[in-house]
């Protein structure tokens, strides 16, 4: 019988910098609940299962460029430091409710098979979103954008609902395309 391989870590305390760049996991990555005490760095990497990591907190931050994954659960997330997500792929949905981030957050040229749920989600730097591409839906509903939010050439084949979001900053929204309908309650 095949088993799948996954990578899991929760409810550990990760104290040096994790360095997953260019790995390939063919079940989950899973991490709910861990503590990253330093940096931790995705790039390149490719897990076919999914990605929970569920209420971690990671210092130092996360570069993920070029990662591709098949579901990403990071509700309830604390990163101290920059979240990165340039380039990717998700075949799934892309969830960050609830999370907060202390640099900036990019999810530029990034492409979602699904739905993106970003509730409540609060970003202390800028919100970078340039070209990313969501065949269903998006939901910013609540999300507190200390800088700027940069949205130019988004793609979104649902709805896209930014009800109650602040953004402290300028907000960039050029040449998009909203399939369904756009709410900015």
């Amino acid at each position: 019988a095949s088993r799948e391989r996954e990578i899991e870590v929760t409810g550990a305390t990760v104290e040096v910098p994790m360095v997953v760049g260019g790995a390939s996991v063919a079940g989950d990555f899973i991490a709910e609940d861990a503590a990253f005490d330093g940096p931790v760095s995705l790039v390149g990497t490719v897990v076919r299962g999914g990605v929970y990591w569920q209420t971690a907190e990671v210092a130092g931050g996360i570069v993920a460029n070029d990662f591709d994954a098949g579901y990403l659960d990071w509700r309830g997330v604390t990163v101290d430091g920059p979240l990165v997500f340039a380039s990717s792929a998700f075949a799934s949905s892309l969830k960050l409710a609830r999370s907060d981030i202390s640099g900036v957050l990019s999810l530029a040229e990034t492409t979602s098979d699904w739905h993106i749920d970003a509730t409540k989600l609060t970003v202390e730097g800028d919100v970078s979103i340039t070209g990313l591409t969501a065949d269903g839906d998006i939901d910013f509903v609540g999300t507190q954008v200390d800088g700027d939010l940069d949205m130019r050439k988004l793609s979104v084949g649902g709805d896209a609902e930014w009800d109650h979001t602040l953004v402290g900053g300028e907000l960039l929204a050029r040449d998009c395309s909203i399939e369904g309908e756009a709410s900015f309650d």
